[in-house]
């Protein structure tokens, strides 16, 4: 099941670094205080790190390190579908609930067809 969710999320993360940062490792939202090119805000963090997963703020600015955070909470949650991985990512551990992430997830699928032109 683990090399089910590592291609899944593998397949997904171009489009989302697309739509979170269009692929500026250095982008930031003051107002969330999300950085990188995952926009990582200090709650994914915090969450992170109950997880037992060794992540701190200053990863946030490493896409190696904020891909590999990414593809491991999948591994931990579970995740083997790339529209949730997507629309968590997006709106927390309820994201599939929430008809807000629609638009996310739509965006994402998108930005990876286009990356794959």
């Amino acid at each position: 099941m683990i090399l089910q969710i590592y291609f899944a999320a593998i397949s997904i993360l171009p489009g989302l670094i697309q739509v979170e940062s269009r692929g500026n490792a250095c982008a930031y939202n003051a107002k969330e205080d999300a950085a990188g090119c995952l926009q990582i805000r200090p709650i994914m963090v915090r969450e992170a790190q109950r997880l037992g997963i060794d992540f701190t703020l200053d990863d946030r600015w490493n896409c190696e390190k904020s891909m590999e955070l990414f593809i491991t909470i999948q591994v931990v949650k579970k995740r083997t579908d790339p529209e949730a991985m997507a629309r968590c990512w997006n709106g927390g551990p309820n994201g599939m609930k929430k008809e807000s992430t629609l638009h996310y997830w739509e965006a994402v699928k998108k930005a990876n067809q286009n990356q794959k032109r």
